[in-house]
């Protein structure tokens, strides 16, 4: 009876042992870490030293924190906006995260043509879905997914041309840095710099004959000559025009470039109107054009044309928003912008 009871006795404690063990390991849980791809020695990626890694590529806005690796990225910041009733699906209304580091990756490119209204001249690229990238979740829905599309930026404008032309598409292999993801209610898009160009291969090109076309279009237009500073009076009238804005914005005045150009031959100048800020313009553009007749000191019924990308020199100087000839007295004239014409039809421009 002795022996049988010490067997017994030996079995508890062997058991209770094993489970304070488990029970030590489950509260104090060990973070493995990701591999991190190698990367030849011609082409060197920059890594930063991560508090914590996260093994899966999809992260939670809501619990991803700084120093969170994922991939071979390391997460400097996060802004995050908590998700609203009238979106309650989603994890946030709007998130802006920003990561360290440089990744290699493969996937598909789009160069968008000077005629896309919202991404004129900007290349888009995906990285494709079986590389090791960080993908932000939206919901729990698996039908809720955001785009992947990353708009680049190149340290030197004459590196796109490795691309082809505008219009073309095709794959790449390069080196990102400075990712930033980028959500919200609009169409906002990621950004990311292109460290390294590694390999392209161009898939398809557009038709030489439509890019003549476009050249040709471009040469017939009367580019307009914007000024920021000139026209004080109708910077203080658009103030005024714009005051519930400016109080959303907490703002005393938008940044404005105004030209005056007659638009109907009339013989009365309209007032063409770039507002520089994001409040107006989103994450993929840099200007808001309105139209107003203005008649005797006053505005008149504004004429919106959106969101546009104008590239402004000091000087006011641009060449995406020109003026086709008069067509006679009480007529509006056409315009391009970004590539796109636009007509009067009834009371505001459309496109052709």
């Amino acid at each position: 009876m002795r022996k049988k009871n010490t067997s017994i006795t030996f079995l508890t404690i062997t058991i209770v042992s094993s489970l304070m063990f488990l029970s030590a390991c489950s509260s104090n849980p060990t973070v493995k870490s990701t591999p991190v791809e190698k990367v030849p020695a011609n082409s060197p990626v920059k890594s930063a030293q991560p508090s914590n890694t996260i093994q899966a590529n999809d992260f939670d806005p809501r619990t991803v924190k700084a120093g969170d690796q994922i991939a071979s990225l390391v997460v400097a910041s996060v802004e995050t906006a908590p998700a609203s009733s009238l979106n309650a699906d989603s994890y946030v209304d709007a998130a802006k995260i920003q990561f360290d580091g440089e990744i290699k990756v493969k996937g598909t490119y789009r160069y968008h043509s000077l005629e896309s209204e919202t991404q004129s001249g900007k290349i888009l690229f995906e990285v494709d879905r079986t590389e090791s990238f960080p993908r932000m979740k939206l919901s729990d829905n698996p039908q809720m997914q955001r785009s992947d599309s990353i708009v680049l930026t190149f340290k030197k404008e004459n590196e796109k041309q490795q691309f082809g032309p505008p219009g073309s598409e095709g794959e790449a292999t390069l080196v990102l840095s400075n990712y930033q993801v980028r959500y919200s209610q609009t169409d906002e898009k990621d950004t990311a710099d292109v460290s390294q160009i590694v390999a392209v291969t161009t898939t398809s090109q557009p038709d030489p004959r439509q890019d003549e076309s476009q050249k040709t279009k471009q040469q017939e237009a009367n580019w307009i000559t914007f000024n920021s500073e000139k026209y004080e009076q109708e910077h203080n009238l658009l103030n005024a025009f714009y005051q519930n804005e400016l109080n959303e914005t907490q703002e005393k005045g938008f940044d404005y470039s105004v030209a005056k150009e007659d638009l109907n031959d009339d013989g009365i100048n309209e007032l063409i109107v770039a507002i520089h800020h994001m409040y107006f313009t989103g994450a993929q553009s840099n200007s808001y054009l309105v139209i107003f007749p203005f008649v005797e000191g006053k505005l008149g019924k504004e004429i919106i044309i959106g969101p546009v990308n104008l590239d402004i020199d000091d000087k006011g100087n641009q060449h995406e928003l020109g003026l086709y000839p008069e067509k006679g007295k009480g007529q509006w004239r056409d315009i391009i912008i970004n590539g796109n014409i636009y007509s009067f039809k009834g009371e505001e421009y459309q496109s052709q």
